[in-house]
């Protein structure tokens, strides 16, 4: 089972607008009674800047607009991931959004951490 209705881990070529926009086009209504999440990344950049801030802004609220159901985000970096990988003491209180749930990157098993570094980062 996948943990999110986005684009497979690798598998992303086009970036998050067309990640939400393919998401948008399932029937949600019918086809997916109990909701769904969407699991999507954004380097740190993309909240700091508060050109790039308006920007995502934007293409959440479109998302949803559309009637997306649920996104869980992360905002943080590979190389604060792999930090914290080999420095949990450093890291304890790194919350990520895994698959429905929340939980602290360095109480994450190595292969659940992976799959989060793994997911596409957009910049």
């Amino acid at each position: 089972m996948a943990s999110s209705v986005a684009a497979s881990v690798g598998g992303e070529r086009s970036g998050p607008t067309a990640v939400l926009n393919s998401v948008c086009s399932l029937d949600g209504a019918s086809s997916w009674q109990c909701g769904y999440q969407v699991n999507i990344r954004f380097h740190a950049g993309m909240v700091n800047d508060p050109g790039q801030r308006d920007k995502l802004r934007a293409m959440l609220n479109v998302y949803f607009a559309r009637g997306g159901q649920e996104l869980q985000i992360n905002v943080v970096s590979s190389e604060t991931l792999r930090a914290a990988q080999q420095h949990p003491d450093q890291y304890r209180d790194l919350v990520v959004r895994v698959a429905g749930f929340s939980e602290f990157f360095v109480n994450l098993t190595p292969e659940m951490q992976e799959d989060i570094i793994a997911r596409a980062e957009h910049r």
